[in-house]
């Protein structure tokens, strides 16, 4: 966790620095996960993150893997989705009638699984292809300039490796950051109503963003686990604060704006 004082680029108006507000709760989607075998789910430190923030975390894993009206009425009532890498994404997309239960939930929804957003499980992506990357430097788009580039995956986690969509096409969504020297996306935003890709079938029942984040498993390593720099975690929680709808902004910057943060812990 960082306890510094933390200057991050914050280059797209659609990620504005945000306070959280108290009590706001998200609900964490995703399936049990020890691959390390040490008794803790690989995805706790997202948790502990969040929680150190102030938000109220619903943390239950597997609970969402078969949906019925009592859950989707709780997932309506949530203030945020967020779809962990640990989420198993054919239990979570067992038909086509499944994938649309989750699109059109008129709750906010921050996916960080690469996985579950493809043509073959919610048709956000229309691609298959998922790409493996270690130490990826993020590219912020719309600037122009090399020098925003961050670096916000810690590789000495897990097997180091972090899982994208292995393309550059977002059909109706807003790609704003991809991994610079390679056609990948890393942050996606569909606003509500868009049909995710044309011919996808499937629309935004509100903001849809994918922020792909994570360890990538491999025999015996972490999935899922926590893995942001200083200059991730600064990114992911503003990302974060930014889908909650609420009225407390602090300040919306603009392009090529600066943001000075500070985190209190």
């Amino acid at each position: 966790m960082c306890k510094k004082l933390l200057f991050v680029s914050m280059l797209l108006l659609t990620l504005g620095l945000v306070t959280p507000a108290g009590a706001m709760t998200i609900t964490w989607v995703s399936s049990a996960f020890d691959g390390n075998g040490d008794g803790v789910q690989d995805e706790q430190g997202w948790i502990d993150l969040l929680t150190a923030e102030g938000y109220t975390v619903d943390y239950r894993n597997g609970n969402w893997e078969t949906l019925d009206a009592g859950k989707l009425a709780e997932l309506g009532a949530t203030d945020l989705i967020i779809v962990g890498r640990c989420a198993a994404t054919a239990a979570h997309a067992s038909d086509n009638t499944e994938v649309t239960q989750w699109n059109i939930l008129k709750t906010p929804i921050l996916n960080l699984n690469a996985w579950m957003v493809r043509s073959s499980r919610w048709k956000w992506v229309n691609s298959t292809t998922i790409s493996y990357e270690t130490d990826p430097q993020m590219e912020i788009l719309g600037t122009g300039s090399p020098i925003f580039q961050l670096d916000v995956i810690d590789e000495t986690i897990g097997s180091g490796q972090t899982s994208f969509v292995g393309a550059l096409n977002a059909g109706n969504g807003e790609i704003l950051a991809k991994i610079a020297g390679k056609d990948v996306m890393w942050i996606v935003e569909w606003q509500l109503g868009v049909e995710f890709y044309a011919g996808a079938g499937q629309f935004a029942g509100d903001r849809r963003m994918l922020f792909n984040a994570g360890t990538q498993e491999v025999t015996g390593t972490v999935k899922g686990a926590y893995n942001l720099t200083c200059e991730g975690e600064a990114l992911f929680l503003n990302a974060v604060a930014n889908m909650i709808p609420e009225p407390a902004t602090v300040a919306l910057l603009g392009l090529g704006g600066l943001a000075l943060i500070r985190r209190k812990r």
